[in-house]
């Protein structure tokens, strides 16, 4: 048995980088990745905002800041948009993630919104929180 035979027989078949590519990209398309994404966003996010504003001082702090935020909020409302309430696949997803860090995401994405006052955001937001707390 060469190595590879070996291999192959501990790990199963060797996977293409294409194959590998085609996983991703259907794990990308569920619900949980989405939820997962929104999270990981507002909460790492916010984190590393803080940390970039602390290397710049003055006016361009702010500046930074705010544009940080914006790109922040946006791409994590990208994730979240899509949320059925209706769907099973996405309201057990919501259930099984870590209630603690989706509430604290959902909170403060729906402080950012009320912000810039797209409401719209908001109450949708605060239906998946209320959905999310009934669990």
């Amino acid at each position: 048995m060469g190595l590879e035979e070996f291999y192959n027989s501990l790990f199963g078949k060797k996977k293409t980088y294409q194959e590998i590519e085609d996983e991703v990209n259907t794990w990308k398309d569920t619900p949980r990745y989405k939820i997962g994404m929104f999270v990981k966003l507002v909460i790492n996010g916010t984190i590393f905002r803080n940390q970039l504003c602390s290397l710049f001082d003055g006016d361009n702090k702010e500046n930074i800041g705010d544009a940080g935020e914006f790109l922040m909020y946006t791409r994590a409302w990208n994730w979240i948009k899509d949320f059925d309430p209706k769907d099973k696949e996405w309201v057990d997803d919501l259930n099984s993630c870590g209630e603690e860090d989706t509430i604290e995401a959902l909170n403060l994405a729906i402080a950012y919104f009320e912000s810039i006052e797209e409401f719209e955001k908001c109450a949708f937001l605060l239906s998946i929180k209320e959905l999310l707390k009934k669990a």
